[in-house]
């Protein structure tokens, strides 16, 4: 199988993007995190499972995973994508399975650790948690100190409060009022979130007595016959009594006790206490508490129902602005997540415009929109990418309601409710063996998952843009051909006629490139047909 490169760069002008021959498996298709990937399984035995994956990616690991139960995937081994061709083959044991025919759609996936947004985060993780690449590596959505990155690296849930890890304190010991007393400095650093309240705690300690003799025995049998001891003279006896008593190992005197609070100051890192008058010999042990406000759940419905989540369908008021809308949330759940739609008089299907967190009590939200009806606040816990080609909206309308997605499909509880007409509390509504996220309503290749991301009606058929043959072009008008007008987005296949062919044959990087080097008068050598199709092989 010949590998096409994706793009050409031709007098450091242009990127003509090559056509790419992908293989048509019949396998079934990968999970959400990877959505570009197709996977066959080939053969399997009690010796090996094997298969191929497709549309891979050079120096890209990827991970073979088998569902063990409900919520647990269990890795099987990684491959490496091939270096000359976007079809790689796999071998993998089947020694963690029951049994190798078990493995179907939804037990057995793979994932890549490909990072499409450099940030240190695979794109699986992002999409498994934020439905989107590019997250913000140091944003940190639960509040807790912890960064998404060191979640991932830690294997923690991003919309989990984690308590932060106990300061460590540096404590100095300084001369007191007398030799017996002296004073503590206590020194602390706070890197991560910055506590209402530090604690400092302090316990005493002392040394544990020697438990064996510590009398002095007499020797009677000198040879001049007097009597000789090694017991130490009378006026010593006292202070070697006092040092065999510290010979015991340290403990504990009493537990922890509170000796003061100090409030955590915003963007401050060092802080420092001063202990005085202490009693030294042996010195104290103290330790930092971090006391933070109790993290605020989010809101959880008793039941996932279609009935409920109706009932979380919120009052929205816009008020027209120069730049858009100003929309007013009324009566929302206590900090629940929220998705905000709209539809206006030219469309009347609904199509998310954002996410948003309500507040600690019920107080009406306020968001501000764009003329196309989209989001211009900060969206949480996630948000949604941008789109370009959306027109202005009419006479808007806008709603709001449960924004969870209960079932794991992809799909918030209420665009399944409202978009899709699918069930909310079951991931594969009509048991089709497809995720409702990834089932194909309109029949032209796009799932429920992308047209939702690039707020496109699920139900409507999405046409490729039309085919352009362009005779002899410059490389302004191929880039200019080339140029998406849609967010949908498809794959551009490049082919060219030359002056000896009879018919456009698909544009080759190693045979072709010198035709589409400008001549002297800046035009191609050949014609050039560019069309688009729906990237393969799809979920």
């Amino acid at each position: 199988m010949t590998t096409r490169h994706p793009h050409l760069t031709a007098g450091s002008q242009i990127a003509i993007v090559s056509l790419v021959m992908l293989l048509n498996f019949a396998g079934f298709s990968q999970i959400p995190s990877d959505t570009t990937l197709g996977i066959e399984i080939t053969n399997r035995s009690s010796a090996c499972i094997s298969g191929v994956v497709t549309n891979t990616q050079a120096d890209v690991l990827y991970e073979f995973q088998y569902k063990q139960n409900q919520t647990n995937w269990i890795s099987l081994g990684f491959e490496d994508g091939s270096e000359i061709t976007n079809v790689m083959t796999f071998n993998i044991s089947p020694s963690r399975i029951p049994n190798a025919d078990l493995l179907d759609a939804k037990t057995f996936r793979v994932r890549s650790w490909k990072e499409g947004y450099v940030n240190g985060i695979p794109d699986w993780w992002q999409m498994k948690y934020f439905g989107d690449v590019g997250i913000d590596a140091y944003g940190n959505p639960m509040g807790d100190g912890y960064s998404n990155l060191q979640k991932f690296q830690n294997g923690m849930d991003p919309f989990k409060w984690y308590p932060p890890p106990a300061p460590q304190v540096q404590v100095t010991f300084q001369e007191g009022t007398d030799p017996l007393h002296e004073n503590a400095i206590l020194n602390w650093r706070c890197d991560g979130l910055i506590p209402d309240t530090f604690i400092i705690e302090r316990a005493h300690q002392t040394r544990r007595g020697m438990t064996n003799d510590i009398t002095f025995p007499v020797i009677r049998h000198a040879p001049d016959g007097r009597v000789v001891t090694n017991r130490p003279p009378r006026s010593l006896n006292v202070m070697y009594h006092a040092l065999a008593l510290g010979w015991g190992d340290l403990v504990i005197l009493g537990s922890y006790q509170v000796i003061a609070q100090m409030p955590g100051q915003p963007n401050v890192r060092e802080y420092h206490y001063l202990d005085t008058n202490l009693n030294f010999f042996p010195p104290p042990l103290y330790r930092i508490q971090a006391h933070y406000p109790e993290p605020v759940q989010f809101a959880k419905l008793r039941e996932v129902t279609t009935v409920a989540i109706r009932k979380t369908i919120l009052s929205v008021t816009a008020k027209q602005q120069t730049n858009g809308y100003a929309l007013t949330v009324k009566h929302p759940i206590a900090h629940a997540r929220y998705l905000l739609l709209v539809r206006d008089k030219n469309d009347r299907q609904w199509r998310v415009s954002g996410y948003f967190v309500s507040g600690t009590n019920r107080e009406p939200v306020h968001l501000h929109v764009d003329k196309t009806g989209m989001m211009t606040d900060t969206q949480m816990p996630i948000a949604l990418p941008p789109v370009k080609f959306l027109p202005d909206v009419v006479q808007p309308e806008f709603t709001a309601g449960w924004g969870e997605d209960s079932d794991g499909d992809g799909l918030p509880d209420i665009y399944e409710i409202l978009v899709t007409h699918t069930d909310p509390d079951n991931p594969d509504t009509g048991d089709s063996g497809i995720l409702d996220g990834y089932k194909v309503f309109a029949d032209d290749g796009w799932n429920n998952w992308e047209k939702f991301h690039c707020r496109v009606n699920p139900f409507q058929k999405c046409e490729p843009p039309p085919t352009v043959v362009l005779k002899e072009p410059t490389m302004s008008e191929m880039m200019d051909a080339q140029t998406q007008r849609t967010d949908l987005p498809f794959v551009v296949q490049l082919e060219i006629r030359t002056n000896s062919a009879a018919d456009f044959q698909p544009y080759s990087l190693w045979l072709d490139s010198n035709y589409l080097t400008p001549d002297t008068s800046g035009h191609a050598r050949c014609d050039v047909r560019i069309s688009w199709k729906v990237p393969l092989p799809r979920p």
